[in-house]
């Protein structure tokens, strides 16, 4: 009788039973979606304390380009427009400012897209055209439901960061992960005034490095002065040119090479 019953009991409920898991000791945690807190923690290895600013945050620690970080020791600014984001993170990461609010071009109304599970929600409304003709075309095993749309206000990058980043603050890196509203953030900035030395940013029209001269992103943030120093399959990484400098370990940035 026990052995049917343990057969019935489903496999996550039996996880949950047994516990955590432990860690092997040469074992590393990853809550990014791509690993791109991996190479974050590479790249930052020597810098203990830093600021991130990270727009379309979504949640704390899941999918999360910037929790690894801040369990580091660093803080910054999450922003997300999700209604009520920002509880788990005010519990999760109380050093961080968390802004709920959205982030575009143009100070006005917008409509934010909510799928199942929130990690695709979007400002975009062509990409919720795109995505709701996957239900009927080629890509017809998409599963994210689509749960409806409000409306919230959009601010520009620049006055929330007037308003919000610390007087003398350096941002160290900047992450962008708006699902298809990221030209509209980049232009929303002030980039004399906040000029992050990394920025991470979300490119699902890029296939393959060859295409870099067809990016509007990554041309945009070639004449503000970053360069593309290395990517995950949907995630650009984009340096400053004058931080990024040569050692015998290779390519590392000048604050900490």
């Amino acid at each position: 009788m026990f052995k049917l019953l343990k057969r019935m009991i489903p496999e996550p409920i039996k996880a949950r039973l047994r516990g955590p898991r432990k860690l092997q000791p040469d074992a590393v945690e990853v809550f990014a979606q791509e690993g791109e807190d991996m190479i974050l923690a590479r790249i930052f290895h020597r810098q203990a304390e830093g600021f991130y600013v990270d727009v379309g945050a979504h949640h704390p620690r899941a999918y999360s380009n910037t929790y690894l970080l801040y369990r580091k020791g660093w803080r910054g600014i999450n922003i997300d427009p999700l209604p009520g984001s920002m509880t788990k993170f005010n519990e999760i990461r109380p050093r961080d400012i968390n802004l709920e609010v959205a982030v575009s071009d143009v100070e006005q109304t917008l409509n934010y897209h909510q799928f199942e599970g929130g990690g695709i929600n979007t400002l975009s409304d062509e990409v919720v055209e795109q995505r709701m003709s996957y239900h009927d075309g080629p890509k017809s095993d998409f599963k994210f439901q689509y749960l409806g749309k409000k409306t919230v206000q959009a601010r520009l990058l620049k006055d929330i960061l007037a308003d919000h980043l610390p007087a003398g603050q350096r941002i160290d890196m900047l992450s962008i992960d708006v699902e298809g509203h990221e030209f509209n953030v980049l232009r929303s900035n002030d980039w004399e005034k906040y000029s992050p030395t990394l920025i991470l940013i979300e490119d699902a029209s890029l296939l393959t490095l060859d295409q870099l001269p067809q990016s509007e992103l990554a041309n945009f943030l070639g004449e503000k002065g970053y360069a593309p120093f290395c990517r995950t399959p949907l995630t650009m990484f984009f340096v400053k040119r004058t931080e990024v400098v040569s050692t015998p370990q290779g390519a590392r940035l000048r604050s900490i090479a």
